[in-house]
């Protein structure tokens, strides 16, 4: 069951990139791989074997070439809270720069006498790292991995966020999966019995071992890498944003600070608020119709006709007519066969609130969005005919069928996630049942009707409490089991009134279930920073930006990078402040092809701007131009949105009144821009 402990241990070598000729060699303390070890006197053995009785040398190496190719661009049994629809599940795809490989981890960092050993599945990309832009220190992005597999576009992509930030300080990225999703599991060996998720392997994943994972990660590291001065700086969206501020709480003098989106702080065993929000969300929606009801008064009335229907048995067959149900409800139906259908009914509406507008997709951005679930549900038809093309809609743009019927078996939903075997449980199976382990062991989180919102008393805490039983064995789950471990880990993390932590930007949307949970207080001193952001939902801050994106995402962009200048320290440039009139980023774009310019561009630039006694030259049309200024004049107040003019040899001679200084320039300052 849920146990902390307060130890850790540090670790070991992993691999280390082989710059001649792009291999990437990986020496493992212990090499788990399913083939034949030959000894130099010619005797074979099993490399499981090996591991065990600690005959490997831990400096043997296997040298494996990845290929650089081009890259492509789900929700658990409870509904998980970041959705990796964003993330590609073809491991051999990789961004340019990027690596996959595997990290080799401890199976119980709590246990000295477990010499154990897994492959953590892992990407590293070194692309954007730049000492001399960091001031001859290295700067180290960790993406945490979450509830399911880790898909390379957060370490590769250059749109999304972490990678712009990347770029703008010079970072390398890391992205470590996180213990039993995906491919990080425990290999199965004979010296270890984890090799499934039985109940008895899933003692082993718990936020503890994952935030040691995390530890013992970036101790290695900073070993292979000899990184200078490192200065680490942890990400997460969702759990993994949870994961974000414990870990900052549990391992501070690791970490230089955290960006946590969407981070839900409070471990709410009875996480009602999620339902609260929904509501919210859909009052700020705007419809019109004849009887002028607002679009969450729309939703009640469905939800209020169907719970009445469910309690007779001609109720039920109208719901079986309506509804397609399959199977249909009939005289065997249970009050969990009940519960379970307005679970997926309460599923269509999580999904399309929890990511409304956010940038993911043109799903999120167009489809699946609270606009879109109020037009459905304003249609001048009966009830249950808007909520069944609800029920359309929702599989068709968010999991991508086409549905003639509704899925309503408990039993085969059951089935499915208790399944302990990895393989035949499947990416999905695998995540779905090691997401409800994480809620019902520990993290609690479970999306209950129990307050008083628009979706009536249809899912009480009962429900989850049984279905926690039903999955993992009553012996292994119960109810007071269940609240027992949720009570510990609060009392561990210290919950919202006693979360104790430094140097972190917690970034929430006011449209975000998950937000409810959220960490808000503001606090100077230990440089606890608060970003919420208008009309924005899950993680939405994490995205690329989009044309008519929530008004207030560029702004919060800003305030995380303002707090990642100062968490990172001492940096050898100046920060940037430019605007075009499309957006107001800290990021600078060729207006006519698009195209961002880097640190490292606008450095080199600078260092011949300097040497003009005035910044107002000639200015290509691509820039918008709004202030001009001597560069003697230059001072923290000015607003100036341009790097300015384009010579004939591309360079562009006015980028000084791009900069929003911290204090005047004077000509005396020119050998310090020459420093640049």
């Amino acid at each position: 069951m849920f146990q902390y402990h307060n130890d850790d241990s540090p670790g070991s070598q992993t691999y280390k990139e082989n710059g001649e000729n792009n291999a990437i060699v990986i020496s493992f303390a212990s090499l788990l791989v399913a083939f034949e070890k030959k000894h130099e006197d010619g005797t074979s053995s099993s490399p499981c074997c090996d591991c065990c009785s600690g005959k490997m040398d831990k400096r043997e190496t296997i040298r494996f070439v990845f290929l650089h190719t081009k890259p492509d661009l789900e929700s658990g049994f409870l509904n998980a809270p970041f959705h990796r629809q964003f993330d590609s599940r073809a491991d051999t795809t990789k961004y340019p720069g990027q690596i996959l490989t595997n990290f080799s981890q401890k199976f119980d960092h709590f246990d000295p006498t477990d010499q154990g050993r897994w492959d953590q599945r892992m990407y590293y990309n070194p692309i954007h790292a730049d000492r001399e832009l960091s001031n001859g220190k290295d700067i180290i992005f960790l993406m945490i991995g979450g509830e399911g597999r880790e898909g390379a576009r957060w370490s590769g992509d250059d749109n999304v966020m972490i990678m712009q930030y990347a770029i703008h300080f010079g970072a390398t990225v890391f992205d470590l999966e996180h213990r039993f999703f995906g491919d990080s599991r425990p290999i199965k060996c004979i010296c270890f019995t984890i090799s499934d998720m039985k109940t008895s392997s899933l003692r082993l994943l718990t936020t503890e071992q994952a935030l040691a994972d995390l530890a013992y990660f970036i101790t290695v590291m900073n070993e292979e890498h000899e990184f200078v001065n490192p200065k680490w700086v942890v990400f997460g969206g969702s759990y993994p944003g949870a994961l974000c501020g414990m870990f900052r709480s549990k391992y501070p003098e690791l970490t230089a600070g955290g960006v946590c989106s969407s981070a839900p702080i409070d471990l709410s065993l009875d996480f009602y608020q999620y339902a609260d929000v929904i509501e919210y969300v859909l009052t700020q929606t705007p419809i019109e119709n004849k009887n002028n009801l607002r679009c969450d008064e729309l939703v009640r009335q469905s939800f209020d006709l169907m719970q009445q229907l469910s309690l007779t048995t001609d109720g039920r067959e109208t719901l079986n007519q309506k509804i397609r149900l399959d199977p249909p409800f009939d005289d065997n139906t249970t009050k969990a066969d009940i519960s379970n259908f307005f679970s997926n009914v309460f599923t269509a509406h999580q999904g399309m609130i929890q990511y409304t507008y956010d940038g993911s997709s043109t799903t999120t951005q167009q489809y699946a969005t609270a606009a879109q679930l109020c037009k459905i549900y304003n249609q001048d038809k009966d009830i249950l005919d808007n909520v069944w093309d609800h029920l359309v809609w929702y599989n068709k743009y968010w999991n991508g069928v086409d549905i003639t019927t509704f899925d309503n078996s408990y039993a085969a939903a059951l089935k499915d996630v208790a399944e302990t075997d990895y393989d035949k449980l499947g990416d999905d199976g695998s995540s779905a049942r090691g997401w409800m382990w994480l809620c019902c062991n520990e993290m609690g989180w479970l999306q209950t009707t129990d307050g008083d919102s628009i979706f009536g008393s249809t899912l009480p805490m009962n429900f989850y409490y049984d279905m926690c039983a039903d999955m993992f064995g009553a012996d292994a789950m119960n109810a007071p089991l269940i609240r027992d471990n949720n009570k510990a880990a609060i009392k561990y993390y210290g919950g919202l009134d006693d979360f104790d932590a430094t140097n972190l930007c917690l970034v929430n949307g006011k449209f975000d279930p998950w937000g409810s949970l959220g960490y808000y207080k503001e606090d100077k001193a230990k440089n606890i920073v608060s970003v919420v952001i208008d009309g924005a939902a899950h993680c939405s801050d994490m995205y690329p930006p989009y044309d008519g994106e929530p008004a207030g995402l560029p702004a919060a962009r800003n305030q995380i990078i303002a707090f990642l200048e100062g968490v990172l320290g001492n940096l050898n440039f100046l920060s940037i402040h430019c605007k075009t009139h499309q957006s107001n980023r800290k990021l600078i774009r060729n207006e006519e092809t698009n195209d961002i310019l880097d640190k490292k561009q606008l450095r080199s630039s600078c260092r011949q701007a300097v040497h003009s006694d005035h910044a107002d030259r000639s200015y290509d049309n691509n820039y918008e131009v709004i202030n001009e200024h001597h560069v003697d004049d230059l001072n923290a107040d000015d607003d100036v949105r341009s790097i300015g003019s384009i010579d004939d040899s591309g360079v562009p001679r006015n980028c000084l009144p791009c900069l929003k200084l911290t204090g005047t320039i004077k000509k005396s300052d020119y050998a310090y821009f020459m420093r640049l």
